[in-house]
């Protein structure tokens, strides 16, 4: 995971690479990949989108919905047509590359799904999300202190309340996206080694 921007390639070289790498591995070789928070914005950057600080950050579980391109999708048909789903991110995605379709949406970020033809997706909601991870998230001073900035006191507390209510469903929503994914391109455990992963973070 990281909590660096995407856009901070002065502080960050390595990122030069990253996008490169992303670039090569969906755009010319067609690889699977599937970005999530950090690796949806990588994934808009190295295709020739752009990413900027959000308009309005999103923290907690809030209200995705799938839209008319996605219902029509042989990956992100699988993705519920409305769901709460973990968010934790202060940049976004401000404009798509040309080569990828939006497919969802929420109130303050226009761009929560990306997909590349049927090989490459992307999220900017944390599908990954389990309890466990959450609680682990919870219990670190520093996420503490940073959902504290960004929605005051006690604001990991309504962050782990909304987590239990609400994650068991979306993490049943993950899976039917999830194995969607791996169908469509037909991957198993036999051939996990041919995925290379988008960063899982904060964004």
């Amino acid at each position: 995971g990281s909590s660096h921007q995407v856009w901070q390639e002065a502080d960050h070289p390595w990122l030069v690479n990253e996008k490169a790498a992303i670039r090569h591995w969906v755009q010319d070789l067609r690889k699977p990949y599937f970005g999530v928070c950090f690796g949806h914005q990588l994934l808009a950057e190295a295709l020739g989108g752009e990413v900027a600080p959000s308009v309005e950050d999103e923290l907690g579980m809030l209200e995705v919905v799938r839209n008319e391109n996605a219902a029509g999708h042989p990956v992100f048909s699988a993705l519920a047509p409305t769901g709460r789903w973990l968010q934790w991110h202060t940049a976004e995605v401000t404009r798509p590359p040309a080569s990828a379709q939006v497919m969802a949406s929420s109130a303050t970020c226009p761009v929560q799904a990306l997909a590349v033809g049927t090989h490459a997706m992307s999220i900017q909601f944390h599908a990954e999300a389990t309890m466990e991870k959450v609680d682990g998230w919870v219990s670190m001073r520093e996420c503490v202190e940073d959902m504290k900035g960004m929605r005051g006191e006690g604001a990991h507390e309504h962050f782990l309340a909304a987590a239990h209510t609400h994650l068991p469903q979306a993490n049943s929503n993950a899976d039917a996206l999830f194995t969607r994914w791996l169908e469509v391109n037909g991957l198993g455990s036999e051939n996990i080694d041919n995925l290379q992963f988008g960063h899982s973070s904060r964004g």
